[in-house]
């Protein structure tokens, strides 16, 4: 398999927490305004993130770029691809389908084992299993959501770990539920967030809130880095692109579940005694009368 090259995104998730405080700094400012932040000059990054201009020639080293220049034909070369709509994406696949001689479910298929593939070979593994290790902890309550396209990820990553673990809660609908359930975040707390291209700002604010409660903040993302990444504390990045207008959740759901099975696996039999109190009662519930 060809391995994708690397986004600047991926880049910066992937070196966070080996960056110097200062580093850190850059990249918080790059990630709360990106990619535009970085497409400016060497002297106007370094005042919004209040560093010298020797640090974020030293951040640009640290992502592996020879210069800032190379570093900003990167950035420019994703702006494309990550503002682009379902309408692009639809007029671009159905232009480019005329030309194609595989059939329809071939390209489907080949495209979503091909993201699931570049997904495992992009994300760090220990990156993966520090996110497993901070849902295990039976200590941290667990709130997780995401948009209008992704919050069926939330919704199964409840199904997947609440019979294992208590604590764990999706935001609801309604407006005056939600605030008061962000206000109860504290810091043994974490907020897992689903957030892909067309990113919901909705999504973003409700980020904002869960770090300033002092929740730790995980994101899963695409290789663009949805604004919730500016206020993560770890953020997972998957590829999202297929054969159709479309982008596709496949990935995503591919790494959620190799997530949850590192949880129920570190829960041991924890876990295996909760499921063994959670079935019954889902059993007479679903029985019929």
């Amino acid at each position: 398999m060809k391995r994708l090259e690397t986004t600047v995104g991926e880049r910066i998730a992937s070196a966070m927490q080996e960056l110097s405080p200062s580093g850190r700094r850059v990249a918080r400012k790059l990630l709360s305004e990106y990619p535009v932040a970085g497409l400016d000059t060497v002297a106007s990054l370094a005042i919004g993130a209040g560093v010298s201009g020797p640090t974020v020639f030293r951040f640009v080293k640290t992502l592996g770029f020879e210069s800032f220049r190379d570093f900003q034909s990167a950035l420019r070369s994703e702006v494309g691809a990550r503002h682009e709509s379902n309408l692009s994406q639809t007029v671009r696949t159905v232009t480019e389908g005329q030309e194609e001689t595989r059939s329809a479910l071939q390209e489907v298929r080949e495209a979503q084992i091909r993201g699931i593939e570049h997904t495992y070979a992009m994300v760090r593994d220990t990156e993966i299993e520090h996110v497993a290790e901070l849902l295990a902890n039976r200590k941290r309550k667990i709130l997780t959501f995401g948009g209008a396209f992704s919050n069926i990820l939330a919704t199964h990553l409840l199904t997947q770990l609440s019979p294992m673990r208590p604590g764990i809660q999706t935001l609801p609908s309604n407006t005056v539920a939600a605030a008061a359930i962000l206000e109860d975040l504290g810091r043994m707390d974490v907020a897992v967030i689903f957030d892909f291209r067309r990113y919901d700002a909705v999504s973003e604010k409700r980020a904002r809130i869960a770090r300033d409660h002092g929740a730790i903040v995980i994101l899963v993302t695409d290789r663009w880095l949805s604004p919730v990444a500016a206020s993560a504390d770890h953020v997972l990045t998957v590829d999202v692109v297929a054969s159709g207008p479309s982008d596709t959740l496949v990935p995503a759901l591919a790494l959620l579940e190799a997530v949850c099975e590192l949880v129920t696996n570190s829960l041991g039999r924890s876990a295996v005694d909760r499921l063994g109190r959670v079935d019954p009662i889902r059993v007479a519930l679903q029985a019929q009368n």
